[in-house]
């Protein structure tokens, strides 16, 4: 009995092992066996991991919950998806009726059109038989019609697109020639001429030349042969060769502009007399009144108050004869 209760007091003395904050207490008879005793932050540490495992879990869960929502949402929205794409479907198809409906039309137009161009390029039926010529009086229609270059019994819509404004360039006075065609065989020229404003002097060759009122020589004339309607006009220069329907040079189609000017304020001041000639030699404009008053004028510069400042002159002096310079500040008259 004694040696029972020895060995059961030596395990009861094992057992009595107690923790008191961080203070170890050891048995007495255990030898070479340490025992570990967790520290304050390691079980904080561990708390902190069961933390976040509850957190992630609730996480988790919630994540599951919001995609089993999204499946539903989807099953519902399914069968509207399906009538979108159908709509779209029907949609598309309409779409592409119109685009081949479209494109076939197109094909039929441009077949038709090169249709009737061979048609029109290829019968009998479309040759030239007439030409009429109108609104010429400078010429005769025989030189027009030989001058367009046109053939009887030919195309005549192949004659029409060989039309060229240079054909009539030998005939000064034709400024235009419209084309038009008559179905099925005839073709209209309506010609559009040139009048003569102005009978300019070449000082060069002593010959007087017809001018339109855009510079363009006419032909050559006599003096004597003005009409009421053109002006004599001096100090123009021409080129060494005059060619028939050609231009004069810029310098003197300026010179034409300030005379332009000046017979128009002329017309309004209301002065006594017609302007017979002008001249425009030594660089100034001189106007002749009556073919006896010679007029100078400082060119285009105050042509409105130096022709009311004429006007005065010939009422207050009555009718003169010899020459006046307005260019000067008071004006100057002598006599020839």
């Amino acid at each position: 009995m004694s040696k029972k209760n020895t060995k059961n007091s030596g395990t009861s003395n094992k057992k009595k092992n107690i923790k008191k904050g961080n203070v170890k207490i050891e048995p007495k008879n255990v030898k070479n066996k340490k025992v570990r005793v967790p520290d304050n932050d390691e079980v904080y540490k561990k708390e902190n991991i069961k933390q976040n495992i509850k957190q992630n879990s609730k996480r988790s869960n919630k994540n599951k919950d919001k995609v089993i929502k999204e499946k539903k949402d989807n099953i519902k929205r399914f069968p509207v998806e399906k009538d979108v794409e159908k709509k779209i479907k029907k949609e598309k198809k309409k779409v592409n009726k119109k685009r081949r409906t479209v494109i076939v039309c197109i094909f039929l137009f441009i077949g038709i059109i090169v249709a009737f161009i061979y048609l029109a390029l290829t019968l009998n039926t479309f040759s030239l038989k007439n030409i009429v010529v109108s609104g010429n009086s400078k010429y005769t229609s025989n030189e027009i019609i030989y001058k367009s270059n046109y053939k009887m019994d030919e195309n005549i819509f192949i004659q029409y697109l060989k039309y060229k404004d240079d054909d009539f360039k030998e005939l000064p006075y034709i400024s235009k020639v419209k084309v038009k065609i008559v179905l099925p065989d005839e073709i209209c020229l309506d010609v559009i001429e040139r009048s003569s404003k102005y009978i300019a002097f070449d000082k060069e060759k002593n010959k007087f030349f017809r001018l339109d009122n855009e510079g363009y020589i006419l032909e050559e004339v006599e003096k004597k042969d003005k009409q009421d309607e053109e002006m004599i006009v001096y100090g123009i220069t021409f080129d060494d060769e005059i060619v028939f329907g050609s231009k004069i040079n810029e310098i003197d189609l300026d010179k034409l502009a300030v005379y332009e000017k000046i017979a128009e304020e002329y017309k309004k001041s209301k002065i006594a007399g017609d302007i017979t000639q002008v001249n425009f030699e030594n660089s100034l404009t001189t106007i002749t009144l009556n073919d006896k008053l010679n007029v100078i004028l400082p060119n285009d510069t105050n042509i409105e108050y130096n022709l009311d400042l004429l006007n005065s002159i010939l009422k207050r002096n009555g009718d003169l004869q010899g020459v006046i310079d307005m260019t000067k500040e008071n004006p100057v008259y002598s006599i020839y």
